[in-house]
């Protein structure tokens, strides 16, 4: 994180009251979730649809700092993943999905931040259980509540599938 920037100027936003970060977080779930999601650039985009009623699903949470966007997550009824491949995810929903934070600005809390904000969305908006998939047994979410409940074989990696009691 830059010297000149504090977690105390952190900004934590729907994505439809800052939508000229949206391309940012189009290229960065691209780049980070492309090849596991295997999403295309435009498949990726229209999960990131800005004319979505509020209150209802997907709801996409960003983080700026000093004017920068440096994180995000999203409330979904379907994970990313589960887009193309179902088989791996179960059909349970919301799924807390796509958490990413810049390198730079890790070790400061926005995940934990970020996650709160799902979590309270999610309640919210009523529901009991929210779902996630983490590539570890040991996870932020793991120490935030969450717990593992099945873990599944995909493309080379084990998928553990996590859930919350709200």
């Amino acid at each position: 994180m830059a010297a000149s920037s504090s977690v105390q100027d952190l900004i934590l936003c729907d994505l439809r009251d800052r939508p000229e970060f949206r391309e940012a977080v189009i290229a960065q779930n691209l780049e980070s979730w492309g090849a596991f999601t295997d999403l295309n650039r435009a498949e990726m985009a229209a999960l990131f649809a800005l004319a979505v009623p509020r209150r209802q699903l997907p709801i996409t949470f960003i983080a700026v700092l000093a004017g920068r966007y440096v994180g995000c997550v999203s409330l979904r009824a379907v994970t990313m993943g589960a887009v193309k491949h179902k088989e791996v995810y179960s059909d349970a929903t919301p799924w807390l999905s796509n958490m990413w934070v810049a390198e730079e600005a890790r070790g400061h809390g926005i995940a934990s931040k970020l996650t709160e904000c799902v979590l309270n969305a999610a309640r919210d908006m009523g529901f009991k259980t929210l779902y996630s998939s983490v590539a570890t047994e040991d996870s932020l979410y793991h120490k935030m509540g969450f717990r593992t409940t099945l873990s599944r074989a995909y493309g080379g990696y084990t998928v553990y599938l996590i859930e919350k009691t709200l």
